[in-house]
């Protein structure tokens, strides 16, 4: 069951994407192969919509298929096969957003100016408000 690469799930006729999506669920060795190589430009147009051109994008790429063979037994609707893939795609898309904030944040100090050793010292007034929270706490 080849059929041409696709940068549009429509194009992929539903018969096939539901033979796929069946093939997917029983655990075919050919079907993981098929859906990279049918929906492969499908995930990268998505991720380029949410993200952009990037450097990293054909890791992304595979992330979005790694994740989705791991994830094979939530496809309810084998024929719902591109949307499903396009939802990962965007949650993989949104986490490598997350990731470069957490990184921007992070790196507002140069290595250099960083302490070398950080050392936490709670006033007599902390320690006794944490004491009393984790009392609370531990009451619940």
């Amino acid at each position: 069951m080849s059929s041409p690469t696709v940068a549009n799930p429509d194009a992929v006729p539903d018969r096939e994407a539901e033979a796929l999506g069946h093939a997917l669920r029983c655990g075919k060795a050919w079907a993981a192969r098929e859906l990279i190589v049918d929906y492969r430009a499908y995930v990268a147009r998505v991720l380029c919509r949410v993200l952009g051109t990037r450097a990293d994008l054909d890791d992304l790429i595979n992330d979005v298929f790694v994740r989705a063979l791991e994830r094979v037994a939530d496809l309810r609707d084998p024929d719902a096969l591109g949307p499903w893939l396009g939802s990962i795609a965007v949650f993989v898309a949104r986490e490598s957003i997350r990731r470069r904030r957490r990184h921007r944040w992070l790196s507002f100090m140069a290595p250099s100016d960083l302490p070398e050793r950080v050392s936490i010292e709670a006033s007599p007034e902390t320690s006794r408000a944490l004491s009393a929270a984790y009392k609370v706490l531990e009451a619940l």
